[in-house]
């Protein structure tokens, strides 16, 4: 754990886990709780809206991808990649550089504003290699059959489309290994909360 000039330890949690296991909600309730959050999705989705990475996606997967306004389309984009490793490579080689080079920045932002607890959320921050820059990992995990009900009734997914995406992330077993804290998140959102705040009393006795 780094300390800022006060001698003050400044700490960054990594967040993540798998789709339909509450990571979302863990990030939503630490932000209401005044945390400050760095959101690697958000960082993301800003950037495609970037007109010169939008011309280098264009120039990398062709015309094909824009929508009736000329606009990347991100749903025939994330197909294409889906059923393509080497495109997926292709389009993480335009993105990955630029989004850790602004997460490094937006934590160093926080910290300068002499934010102690800072906290990064990203679903593949193990697989990205972003666990690099924070100083413990939170995962939020559940069963699989806990996942694909979520998401079947979050955003209406057919539950083939949600075991394919499963079947494409990191095995739970696997992130566990690079875990600081676990969250089980198999009952009701209040329970969820009460390991979050646990969660947070600790870390704050430990800094």
């Amino acid at each position: 754990m780094k300390q800022n000039s006060s001698g003050k330890k400044q700490v960054v949690i990594g967040i993540t886990g798998g789709i339909g296991s509450g990571k979302t909600t863990v990030t939503e309730y630490l932000s209401k709780m005044g945390f400050p959050i760095v959101d690697a999705d958000r960082i993301s989705r800003n950037l495609m809206d970037e007109e010169d990475i939008a011309g280098e996606v264009v120039d990398t997967f062709g015309k094909g991808i824009l929508d009736a306004y000329g606009n990347v389309d991100r749903r025939k984009l994330r197909e294409m990649v889906f059923r393509d490793k080497n495109l997926l490579k292709k389009l993480n080689s335009i993105f990955h550089p630029k989004i850790r080079e602004r997460i490094e920045k937006n934590i160093v932002d926080l910290k300068k504003e002499g934010n102690k607890i800072i906290f990064l959320d990203a679903p593949l921050l193990i697989e990205n290699n972003l666990d690099r820059m924070v100083d413990e990992v939170w995962i939020v995990s559940c069963s699989i059959e806990t996942q694909i009900d979520r998401v079947m009734k979050r955003d209406d997914s057919k539950r083939k489309e949600i075991e394919q995406i499963i079947k494409k992330q990191m095995p739970l077993e696997e992130k566990l290994k690079h875990a600081d804290i676990v969250f089980q998140n198999e009952d009701s959102i209040t329970d969820l909360k009460d390991k979050i705040e646990y969660a947070l009393k600790d870390l704050i006795n430990r800094i």
